[in-house]
């Protein structure tokens, strides 16, 4: 695809944040390009891959990363800029940052600093409760939210997908990996699951059992199609060392794409872009991730007037980092020692942010096949991407 041709899809692609009010706080100011990687049924989106791209197509140097003011896809994910957004996970101490809308739960608490733990899922540390009253169906190892809390805040984003944005804190700036998995579904006011659950995973066509595993490394598709997975419901993810098959996926280090195409190529490669690095720290998101059956199961709920959607909720697991290799929910022994098992997968520094925004999508722009697979991805964030419009609903 030439230069000319990828910047006219670029300008003609869609996925925009929108706010719920002038005031609002948004995180994307610009369309995202189709450009993403599919693991299970998440497609991940890798956002310095997305600066680079916009400052190209504003005249930049194919050696330039940053073009100069503020690019459009830095998403702040800073305390001082998520004290006002729904917040999923934390490592700061206290409200606002920790407390969430009516209906939803409050902030889980990620590991802080490198004394903190090496792991961190949403079963093996403390439920943070509710501040201004719980979901129904709550349950003690998730994060939860009812589906009319999550109506409120996307119709008054402007109605957009349920998009989820999370950054990559990892301590050092090469092979800064780490491995993270999770799972989102929904139930109704009796507890019974309605529709499938949805995984963010490694995956391997055609096995679909504990596994549906693959290398670290591995395991996704280059803009690919999340209907052709179906994960088990209730599975938890297989675990294994670096460099054997497992369901988490790695996330962390950088890599070079083609300075005209965007597809990623070796380093080596005269037409190759300088490392586009992905622990941007506490500060910034690195990816953003969509589900798209997750968005046609809750759209199909919003459009039944016949439903009371306070009494249906969403239920999200995530887990990151060096998890016991029994499977155990805990984690791993002598995982701050950097033991084989935990190598380039351990949570290092702490302080990774989790939230959730809108995003509208235009499905007309299709990418030029090639090597877009993304090198991993780090948590499987949520949180609320604008100001509280209201905490207390």
């Amino acid at each position: 695809m030439s230069h000319s041709l990828l910047k006219s899809a670029f300008n003609a692609a869609v996925f925009s944040v929108v706010a719920a009010s002038a005031n609002a706080a948004t995180t994307l100011q610009g369309p995202l390009l189709p450009f993403y990687t599919t693991y299970g049924d998440a497609n991940v989106y890798s956002l310095p891959t997305l600066q680079y791209i916009h400052c190209r197509n504003q005249g930049g140097g194919p050696d330039n990363l940053s073009c100069g003011g503020n690019n459009p896809y830095e998403v702040d994910s800073s305390p001082g800029q998520i004290k006002d957004l729904t917040v999923i996970g934390t490592d700061v101490d206290g409200a606002p940052q920790t407390q969430n809308f009516a209906g939803m739960n409050d902030a889980y608490a990620t590991p802080t600093g490198k004394s903190g733990s090496a792991y961190f899922s949403t079963g093996s540390v403390t439920d943070p409760g509710s501040s201004f009253g719980a979901p129904a169906n709550d349950l003690t190892t998730t994060w939860d939210a009812s589906v009319a809390s999550l109506q409120s805040f996307l119709q008054g984003a402007g109605s957009g997908d349920l998009l989820f944005f999370f950054n990559n804190n990892q301590e050092g700036t090469i092979d800064v990996n780490l491995a993270a998995w999770g799972r989102v579904w929904l139930t109704d006011g009796a507890g019974a699951q309605v529709g499938n659950q949805f995984y963010l995973t490694n995956t391997v066509t055609g096995n679909n059992v504990q596994g549906s595993s693959a290398v670290y490394g591995a395991g996704g598709t280059d803009f690919g199609d999340p209907g052709t997975y179906t994960g088990l419901n209730g599975q938890t993810p297989l675990v294994a060392g670096a460099g054997n098959t497992t369901d988490y996926v790695l996330s962390g280090s950088g890599f070079c794409v083609h300075s005209t195409t965007f597809l990623i190529i070796d380093c080596s490669d005269p037409n190759a872009s300088p490392s586009i690095e992905h622990n941007l720290g506490a500060e910034e998101a690195a990816y953003a991730v969509h589900f798209p059956e997750l968005n046609t199961l809750l759209a199909g709920l919003f459009g039944n007037a016949l439903l009371d959607l306070s009494q249906y909720t969403m239920h999200v697991e995530a887990r990151l980092g060096c998890q016991a290799a029994s499977g155990a929910d805990t984690v791993a022994t002598g995982a701050n020692g950097g033991t084989d098992h935990c190598a380039l997968r351990s949570l290092t520094n702490g302080g990774e942010q989790i939230f959730i925004g809108t995003g509208l999508f235009d499905t007309t722009t299709v990418p030029e096949p090639g090597s877009l697979a993304l090198l991993g991805i780090a948590l499987f964030g949520l949180t609320w991407v604008q100001r509280r419009f209201s905490r207390r609903a």
